[in-house]
């Protein structure tokens, strides 16, 4: 993987722009981007058929599972999470419940989020808390 460091919103927006084909945009999937503790991208683990969120546990499962593995040495590491869909940018109900799954998980493990993104084949944004409500 290449050494971006994801330390802002722009840079974290180009870094996406490059790394995303038009292909992967547009169809349903979520990706975590483990990062060290200076926000090097470390590697891209992409989950092509996500869990439904309609089943409480799928994204909090699955967010678990990154998580843990930045629990472990070294200390201090970061998660970015980009949900990827075709569609509008408007914020659905699956969007808000991995948004609310990354910080409560993250939250318990001590894991940094970096964001958690929506990116459709028009449409890259950060994901904010007044969407989520």
């Amino acid at each position: 993987m290449d050494e971006a460091r994801l330390d802002t919103p722009a840079a974290i927006d180009e870094h996406l722009t490059r790394v995303l084909t038009r292909a992967e945009r547009a169809r349903y999937g979520v990706r975590f981007v483990l990062c060290d503790r200076d926000n090097r991208v470390r590697v891209h683990c992409p989950v092509d058929e996500p869990p439904p969120f309609a089943d409480g546990d799928g994204p909090r499962g699955t967010v678990a599972a990154f998580a843990a593995s930045l629990t472990r040495e070294p200390p201090g590491g970061g998660v970015l999470v980009v949900l990827t869909r075709p569609g509008s940018g408007a914020v659905s109900a699956s969007d808000r419940a991995w948004f609310h799954a990354t910080y409560e998980v993250c939250r318990a493990a001590r894991v940094r989020v970096l964001g958690v993104y929506l990116v459709t084949p028009a449409d890259l944004r950060e994901i904010l808390l007044d969407d989520a409500l």
